[in-house]
């Protein structure tokens, strides 16, 4: 069949108008494979990974430094005691003292029976309400101190777990604390004072220790707390 020659160019044009519109097939569609989108989610969980633990570890840094300066107030208001009395105050339970709580987390328990205790014409004024606690929940009858409450208290570090205090005679007793660990598990074993391994002496021999638990609330692991130097591994 003939085309006449005014139809022509009618009909090139369409043909090409054709050819560029009509999409390309060859197999390949737009936006992200399956396996790219599984390799920017690992990405994203790496990053949030590495957030998190940084954040975490700040959130540490901070804490043990809290639980220093803590100490630190302790241990002045310790010196204060000794000043007064030319005594420190003793991490055992005395005979004379009635009626006694139990013998769980005993040392720093009569380090706050001694700080405030009743009828002291001063008591620890630098160390708030927040810094007490009573992990194992004992109580007496009457209350040993300026408090009303007959609860035994404790003096506590920021992960909300007992300071050990060990007068110097105690350095070689085993005085039982209970604490908990970052899950919230609750762990009881012995507390001695510390020994330096260079001397073979106990850390502040003529004195006293104040030890915390650090972040694992587990005494005796690399991340304690004292008013002397850990020895790390």
């Amino acid at each position: 069949m003939r085309i006449s020659n005014s139809l022509r160019p009618l009909l090139l044009r369409t043909s090409r108008a054709s050819s560029t519109t009509a999409p390309e097939r060859d197999g390949t569609q737009g936006g992200f494979t399956l396996i790219e989108l599984l390799a920017v989610l690992m990405i994203l969980s790496i990053l949030v990974t590495f957030l998190v633990r940084s954040v975490r570890a700040a959130q540490i840094s901070v804490e043990v430094g809290n639980t220093k300066a803590l100490i630190q107030t302790i241990g002045g208001l310790v010196e204060e005691y000794n000043n007064e009395f030319q005594r420190y105050p003793p991490s055992t339970f005395p005979a004379s003292l009635d009626p006694k709580p139990n013998r769980i987390n005993m040392g720093v328990e009569m380090l706050v029976i001694s700080l405030w205790r009743q009828g002291r014409p001063w008591q620890a004024a630098e160390i708030g309400e927040d810094a007490l606690g009573n992990t194992d929940g004992d109580s007496t009858k009457t209350s040993l101190t300026r408090f009303s409450s007959p609860d035994a208290f404790e003096l506590i570090d920021v992960w909300g777990n007992p300071l050990a205090y060990i007068h110097r005679r105690d350095y070689e007793k085993e005085i039982h604390y209970l604490t908990y660990d970052e899950v919230g598990l609750d762990i009881e074993g012995p507390v001695k004072g510390g020994v330096s391994r260079k001397t073979g002496d106990p850390h502040r021999k003529s004195s006293f220790q104040i030890i915390s638990a650090g972040p694992d609330g587990f005494f005796g692991t690399a991340d304690d707390i004292a008013n002397f130097e850990i020895e790390r591994d």
